[in-house]
């Protein structure tokens, strides 16, 4: 009996051991998970804000080529308002 005993307590060990090592490693992945979905997110905030930086260049440039044309610069700067407000919005 005490042997079937030892047996069933080795089977055990090495049960909990293995899903012990099992929560590990999941959670280890989640974290390096959480790492990379965090690193994604910086490297997209960095992107927008290159992008609308570029973005702002590009309508000024467009605003002072076409600075004699003053309403060509207000449909300019609606639209401009029109697709940042609707696109950028956090």
């Amino acid at each position: 009996m005490k042997r079937i005993d030892d047996a069933v307590n080795e089977k055990e060990s090495k049960h909990i051991s293995a899903v012990v090592s099992l929560i590990s490693n999941a959670s280890n992945r989640n974290e390096q998970h959480d790492m990379e979905i965090n690193s994604a997110h910086v490297v997209a905030e960095e992107n927008v804000g290159k992008n609308s930086k570029d973005l702002f260049e590009q309508f000024d440039g467009k605003c002072m080529v076409s600075l004699h044309s003053k309403i060509g610069c207000k449909k300019a700067a609606k639209f401009f308002y029109y697709w940042h407000s609707d696109v950028c919005v956090h």
